[in-house]
């Protein structure tokens, strides 16, 4: 008699690409000041596993709350170490302090939210929730309609729309861009490997 394996819901292969995307992040943000290059390498392949947890969660039937947690934690600590990157690089260029607040407001957004949306937690995955639409009664219902459609929007097609790569776009690229500007390997390697004018 066989019994079925049932893997654990911390080995999922799905889960195992989001431990490996925390790794990378902080390991790319551990060299962001002796190695540049390597730390944009390591946050852009951090960046490009994310396209593959969800749909393989699918493909291999391993959804799970806790992996769905691990993908939301796995971004934030990307951003987070693109920002922080970009704060220290900045400061070591001898700039102002606006590299560093924004670090500082756009990080502690995402933690907020993060935890806002899981405080407010329900059965529904997140993006469910955000294409129903708010239910808030402080906002007029013309501003209630926009943002609801906005909302719709950027989640529509898993963000495989206008809207919707836009705002991944610059929540993924927006601190590797910034950090990029500082750093003059990365601006080499922009322009040379991927034929950016990075000026």
């Amino acid at each position: 008699m066989t019994k079925n394996f049932q893997c654990p819901v911390a080995l999922y292969i799905p889960n195992i690409l989001g431990y490996a995307r925390i790794c990378l992040a902080l390991y790319g943000l551990s060299h962001c000041i002796v190695d540049p290059a390597k730390t944009v390498t390591l946050f852009f392949f951090s960046a490009i596993l994310d396209m593959f947890d969800g749909p393989l969660a699918r493909k291999l039937n391993q959804c799970s709350k806790f992996g769905v947690l691990l993908d939301i934690v796995a971004d934030n600590l990307l951003r987070s170490a693109m920002w922080i990157a970009a704060a220290i690089s900045s400061a070591r260029n001898g700039e102002n302090t606006t590299v560093a607040i924004i670090a500082c407001v756009l990080t502690s957004t995402e933690w907020f939210t993060m935890h806002a949306n899981l405080a407010g937690s329900s059965d529904q995955h997140w993006k469910q929730k955000m294409s129903e639409g708010s239910k808030a009664s402080t906002i007029s219902s013309v501003g209630r309609k926009s943002i609801d459609w906005l909302k719709r929007e950027y989640v529509k097609n898993n963000f495989r729309n206008p809207i919707g790569a836009l705002g991944v776009f610059g929540l993924f690229c927006s601190g590797g861009f910034t950090y990029g500007y500082y750093e003059e390997p990365v601006i080499s390697m922009m322009k040379e490997v991927y034929g950016i004018p990075f000026e």
